[in-house]
């Protein structure tokens, strides 16, 4: 009796659902409604298409639009500030997270640059990664007035910066990189001065923010030519180099490209206070012996990313990362692009005693030889990505084989 019952009550139910089901029709569904966890859905699967993908799925139906819109302006990439882009990103800037910004600063333009800064910025509440260059430089106060503009507007919860707007005073500096207590990654193009260095030590060693992850380099992005100068001599040395490490306590991702003041002595100063680097790339550092190299890699037990091109690096700077085995396990990327003093035995010994290695580069480097192929390791290799320009030679001992005529 009871079965029966329940199976009435069962029965009952499921007739009151399906009535409530179909009368949810189009005419009494309400206009921005959608069933539940839908767009959720649809943001993990839009997360793997690229933005192409997206732009001809957002055309399709409102809810796919609705989905696509906060993916589509996730990051902007040196966008075109017309005043139909502003009138759109007024309405989309709440999703823009990331933003590559080229401010162009020809003629009378450079006046109005902060006050167009300004504008982008308070309509991108969520930004958290700036990338910032103007395109022939300006002058020392509209620099500052750009650094105010993004303290002001950014400081409490920017944690990724990149700055190519030329070189800051100290005063600026200091009252700058003072105010970053979000920061995580810093990158400086064409502006990497010692008293620029100092500023970030010293704002870390009294407000950590953990940042982790530094670069200079003077190439910038989007095409842009080296409009200012900045010469060797105003790049920064060995004492900056470690008065930064002294305030970088959580360094773990070093990049310095083309820089003539360090040397080995430098880093190797260096070294003793550095060891948790975990990515290191010094390309371009002409003046940087060997002995440096080795200083840092056997510093930095967990490198897995290592890049010394056109630099003195030599076999010796290799055998580096191979011992002990635990530190020849960690690494997963090399590039010894253009390094005259790397052989073919630097190479196969990377080869046979690092066996997680997935990509590998010693393209234009004139002493590896095809001969390199001949180790048995290669067989075993992991390698997903190899560059090897330029090498398709035999050694003078061992001439290249002469094939038969048919």
């Amino acid at each position: 009796m009871k079965d029966r019952r329940h199976e009435h009550d069962q029965g009952q139910e499921e007739t009151r659902s399906q009535r409530l089901l179909f009368s949810r029709t189009k005419n009494t569904l309400p206009a921005d409604s959608c069933p539940m966890g839908i767009p959720e859905i649809l943001t993990m699967i839009f997360s793997f298409l690229d933005k192409t993908s997206l732009l001809a799925l957002a055309s399709v139906s409102r809810v796919w639009h609705q989905a696509a819109l906060p993916l589509l302006w996730r990051s902007l990439y040196h966008p075109s500030l017309s005043p139909e882009f502003m009138t759109e990103l007024s309405k989309n800037g709440c999703h823009v997270q990331q933003l590559d910004l080229i401010l162009m600063t020809v003629g009378n333009s450079c006046s109005v640059v902060p006050t167009e800064l300004t504008r982008i910025l308070q309509t991108t509440p969520r930004l958290k990664n700036l990338k910032l260059q103007l395109s022939h430089g300006a002058t020392p106060e509209t620099i500052s007035s750009l650094l105010r503009t993004i303290s002001s507007l950014l400081a409490s919860q920017l944690e990724a910066l990149t700055l190519g707007i030329g070189e800051l005073n100290q005063e600026d500096a200091r009252e700058f990189f003072g105010r970053l207590h979000a920061i995580k990654k810093l990158e400086l193009i064409q502006c990497a001065t010692p008293v620029v260095l100092m500023a970030i030590a010293d704002a870390q060693l009294e407000h950590p923010s953990g940042l982790c992850h530094f670069s200079t380099t003077i190439h910038r992005s989007g095409g842009i030519p080296l409009a200012f100068a900045f010469p060797q001599e105003r790049n920064f040395d060995n004492a900056a180099l470690l008065y930064l490490g002294n305030g970088l306590k959580n360094l773990d991702h070093l990049s310095i490209i083309h820089n003539n003041r360090l040397t080995a002595d430098g880093l190797i100063d260096f070294a003793s206070i550095t060891t948790g680097l975990t990515r290191l790339k010094l390309e371009c550092c002409a003046d940087i012996g060997p002995p440096g190299f080795e200083a840092l890699i056997r510093a930095s037990p967990s490198l897995r990313e290592v890049r010394l091109g056109h630099t003195q690096a030599d076999d010796q700077t290799l055998m580096a990362l191979t011992t002990p085995p635990t530190r020849a396990a960690m690494l997963k990327v090399l590039s010894v692009s253009r390094c005259h003093r790397i052989t073919s035995f630097g190479i196969q010994s990377i080869v046979k005693l690092c066996a997680n290695l997935l990509e590998l580069d010693f393209a234009l480097s004139p002493n590896v030889t095809v001969e390199i192929f001949e180790e048995p390791a290669w067989e075993c290799s992991k390698l997903q990505k190899l560059l090897m320009d330029d090498i398709f030679q035999y050694s003078v001992a061992e001439p290249a084989p002469v094939q038969p005529v048919p």
